[in-house]
């Protein structure tokens, strides 16, 4: 064996894929979780157009299952995670649906979790930014202990929606500033934390802004939390911004959570 797999497995590799996976910035979080994931079956949710899978197998799963209602099994067009904005959707030349007749450990399942049949199972379920658009957090995690093999494991990154530029909106980091753009001032410098019902759907409809406290409470529902990492935002991300003036307009919120960017979380199936 190698890296967790049988050598006859490295048959499924494509060079030109796994460059794309590189280019777009795909292998990063995979490596990071490499430890979770090798020698599993992964499903990940909310996978959407993503190379992603593509680095699990690099990394030593065995089989990768790509689950979003989004994926469009055969549309040429998969994110580009280096833009952040409009124009991140580049054709490759490959469409999801290709790529799993090419890759047999690799597939892409065009559903939601709620249509996944009893009789499916995995080892690990990842998720990478994509808890904060659960808008029904709860009963999503509920699917969870049914999909999952008894001593499964779920791994995810959460964005925090309270951090300087946790809105989605611009600006996202400092190099976006525009001082003399009002809609910028909408949510810049932790303005997004007063609810505003004139948001667009960027905010209301696609964010469910829970708190982390939240969110720790709906993973302890079916799992033992293993690792709670918080990753604190950098100065290019607004920390520096944060004054004691806005502290002190926002009271039920401490320092800490507003200065943190993002947070990994490692659990276990109780």
């Amino acid at each position: 064996m190698n890296n967790g797999l049988w050598p006859s497995s490295f048959a499924d590799y494509c060079p030109e894929l796994l460059n794309y996976a590189s280019e777009f910035h795909y292998l990063k979080w995979p490596f990071k979780i490499r430890q979770h994931v090798k020698g599993k079956h992964v499903v990940d949710l909310g996978c959407g157009r993503s190379l992603h899978g593509l680095g699990y197998l690099l990394m030593g799963a065995r089989s990768y299952t790509g689950l979003d209602p989004i994926v469009e099994l055969d549309l040429d067009a998969f994110k580009d995670t280096r833009i952040h904005r409009v124009g991140n959707m580049k054709p490759i030349g490959w469409t999801p649906r290709k790529i799993s007749e090419r890759i047999k450990r690799l597939k892409y399942l065009e559903a939601e979790i709620a249509q996944l049949p009893e009789s499916s199972k995995w080892d690990v379920l990842v998720m990478h930014q994509v808890t904060e658009h659960l808008m029904q957090i709860e009963a999503v995690f509920d699917h969870f202990p049914r999909i999952l093999k008894p001593d499964g494991k779920l791994v995810f990154r959460h964005p925090n929606y309270y951090a300087w530029g946790g809105h989605h909106m611009l600006p996202r980091f400092l190099s976006d500033i525009k001082p003399d753009d009002p809609e910028q001032r909408r949510y810049m410098d932790w303005a997004h934390l007063v609810y505003d019902p004139t948001w667009p759907a960027t905010i209301l409809e696609k964010q469910n802004r829970i708190r982390l406290h939240e969110l720790r409470k709906v993973v302890e529902k079916h799992f033992v939390i293993e690792e709670w990492n918080p990753t604190k935002s950098t100065e290019e991300e607004g920390a520096h911004r944060l004054t004691p003036e806005i502290l002190a307009r926002h009271p039920e919120f401490t320092e800490e959570e507003l200065l943190t960017q993002a947070v990994t979380v490692v659990a276990r199936l109780k």
